[in-house]
C-alpha cells in the first residue's frame, strides 16, 4: 500500500510553533507537505487558491487582532469544504463556545500541551495513515530545515547531511561549537536540510521553540558586527532565488557603511541597534529589501550612488515602528491593521516622515523622504494610501516598490523557489505602469534568468 502524499494547511500566528511542526510534518509526508499561514485572512487566501490540496487544516484558536480559528472553520463551513479540521489551541473546549455547536465527525481538537511525538501519532491518525508509521522505523535519521541552523552556533546533538538513501555523513559534534562556513558550503550546492538522529529528534521538537537547542551566537557583539553576521546568515538563504556572491557582498559592504554613518545620529543609534538583533522580520525584510533593491541596480548598470540610497531607505524604512509585531503585522496582513489601537496607528502613520526628522545631507534627503511616503505604494488594504499615483513614481521608487513586494511575498512564502512565478505575476499585476517596466524586468532577470544559469 502506497502512503497518500498529504498537504496540510497550518495556521498559527505564533511562528516558533509553525517552525516547530513544520520540521514535524515535513518528516510525516515529505518537504513541501505544509502551507504556514500566519492568521485567519492568509488562510483563507490559500485555501481559495488550493482548497482542493489539503488533506488536513490545523488551526490555532486565538490570533490576536488578525482574529480566531472559528473564522477559519467558518469560512470552510459556509464553502461546503469537506476537509478534516483539527483547532489546536492552548484553551480549554469549554472556553470556547463555538465548538459545542460542532456537528461535524471531521472537526478534532488538540490541546498545544501535547507532546510532539504524541500530536504526530493523532495526526497520522487524522490522516489515515498509519502505513507512515512502519515508514519511520525503516530511517535512522529526521530532517530540518537548513536554516533552523543558520543563525546558531551549537547544537546539542550530532548533525548529518545526506549523501544517498540511508547514507548520511556527520558534519557537527554534539555541544561542539561550528561556524557558518561548516555548514554554507553544503547549502551552496543545494542541500535544503540537515538531519539528526532519530534518538534525538524529541528533544530537539521540544527545546527548538524555546532556541535551547541550538546556541545563539555572541550577543555581546556591538551592532554592526552583529549586523554582519545577520548578513552572512540571510545572504546564504537567498543565494537559490538569484543574488549573487557580487550583489550580496555589495549589499552587505553598502549595509554596514550606512549602518555605520547613521548611528552617528544619537536618536536612531538605539533603534539601530535593536532592530539589528532583533533576528526577526524587522531587521530580516530590511536587509534583503537592500539586497533585491542592489540586484536590480546591477542589471540597470545604476551607479554605487542611487544603490547607496536604496540601502539606506531599505535599512531605515521601517525603524520608527518600536513593536516588531505591527512591523510584521503592516507589510504581511494591512487588512489587519483595523484592529490597532490610536496610539499604534499614530504610530504606524508616523513612520513614513522619518527622513524629514533625521539629519542627512540635503542632497539625499528629498529622494528618501520621497521614498519613506509612498513605499507602499500600490497595496489597496494599506490603510495610509500614498498620496501619489503609479505612474508619478520615478526609478527610485519604483525600484524599492518591486524589490519590497518581492521581498514581502517571498518571507510570506517560506522562501519557497516554486512560488517565484507566480510572486513575479503578481508583482506585474500591481505595478503595471509604464514607469516600472525596468525594475520589474530586472528582478525577472535576477529571479528566473541568473538563478537557471
Amino acid at each position: 500500500m502506497e502512503t497518500k502524499n498529504h498537504k496540510i494547511l497550518f495556521i498559527d500566528d505564533d511562528i516558533s510553533i509553525l517552525e516547530l511542526f513544520g520540521v514535524i510534518i515535513e518528516n510525516m509526508y515529505g518537504p513541501n507537505s505544509i502551507d504556514k499561514a500566519q492568521g485567519p485572512k492568509d488562510a483563507i487566501n490559500f485555501l481559495e487558491e488550493n482548497q482542493n490540496s489539503y488533506s488536513l487544516i490545523i488551526c490555532d484558536y486565538d490570533m490576536p487582532p488578525q482574529g480566531t480559528g472559528q473564522e477559519v472553520y467558518e469560512y470552510l463551513m459556509s464553502k461546503k469544504i469537506d476537509i478534516p479540521f483539527v483547532l489546536f489551541t492552548s484553551r480549554t473546549q469549554e472556553d470556547i463556545p463555538f465548538i459545542q455547536y460542532v456537528k461535524s465527525s471531521k472537526f478534532y481538537y488538540m490541546n498545544k500541551i501535547t507532546r510532539p511525538k504524541d500530536w504526530q501519532k493523532k495526526i497520522q491518525e487524522i490522516c489515515h495513515s498509519y502505513n507512515d508509521l512502519e515508514n519511520e522505523k525503516q530511517s535512522q535519521f529526521k530532517a530540518v530545515r537548513f536554516y533552523h541552523f543558520m543563525r546558531h552556533s551549537l547544537s546539542h546533538c550530532d548533525v548529518h547531511i545526506k549523501l544517498a538513501d540511508e547514507k548520511f555523513v556527520k558534519i557537527i559534534n554534539a555541544n561542539e561549537p561550528y561556524t557558518k562556513s561548516t555548514i554554507e558550503k553544503y547549502h551552496t550546492k543545494g542541500v535544503s536540510h540537515l538531519y539528526i538522529k532519530n534518538e534525538d529528534y524529541d528533544n530537539f521538537l521540544e527545546e527548538l521553540s524555546e532556541i535551547s537547542f541550538l546556541a545563539m551566537p555572541h550577543k555581546d557583539d556591538d551592532f554592526i558586527t552583529a549586523a554582519k553576521k545577520n548578513h552572512e546568515i540571510l545572504g546564504s538563504m537567498i543565494k537559490s532565488l538569484g543574488v549573487t556572491n557580487y550583489t550580496l557582498n555589495l549589499a552587505s559592504r553598502m549595509s554596514e557603511q550606512v549602518l555605520s554613518e547613521v548611528s552617528k545620529d544619537e536618536a536612531l543609534k538605539p533603534l539601530l541597534d535593536k532592530i539589528v538583533r532583533s533576528h526577526d522580520y524587522s531587521y530580516d525584510h530590511t536587509f534583503l529589501a537592500t539586497c533585491f533593491t542592489t540586484a536590480i541596480c546591477n542589471e540597470l548598470n545604476l551607479d554605487s550612488g542611487i544603490i547607496k540610497k536604496l540601502s539606506l531607505i531599505s535599512l531605515l524604512h521601517d525603524i520608527a515602528i518600536t513593536d516588531p509585531k505591527i512591523c510584521k503585522l503592516h507589510d504581511l496582513y494591512p487588512e489587519e491593521l483595523q484592529t490597532l489601537n490610536k496610539d499604534q496607528l499614530n504610530e504606524l502613520e508616523s513612520h513614513h516622515y522619518l527622513f524629514e526628522k533625521i539629519s542627512l545631507n540635503n542632497d539625499v534627503v528629498s529622494d528618501l523622504a520621497n521614498i519613506q511616503k509612498h513605499h507602499h505604494l500600490g497595496q489597496e488594504k494599506y490603510p495610509f494610501p500614498p498620496a501619489i499615483g503609479l505612474e508619478r513614481a520615478n526609478i527610485l521608487l519604483s525600484i524599492f516598490c518591486v524589490a519590497h513586494t518581492f521581498v514581502v511575498e517571498i518571507y510570506k512564502s517560506d522562501f519557497n523557489n516554486e512560488d517565484i512565478p507566480k510572486i513575479l505575476a503578481k508583482i506585474k499585476a500591481i505595478y503595471h505602469t509604464s514607469n516600472f517596466e525596468k525594475a520589474t524586468w530586472a528582478l525577472d532577470r535576477v529571479t528566473l534568468v541568473k538563478k537557471n544559469t
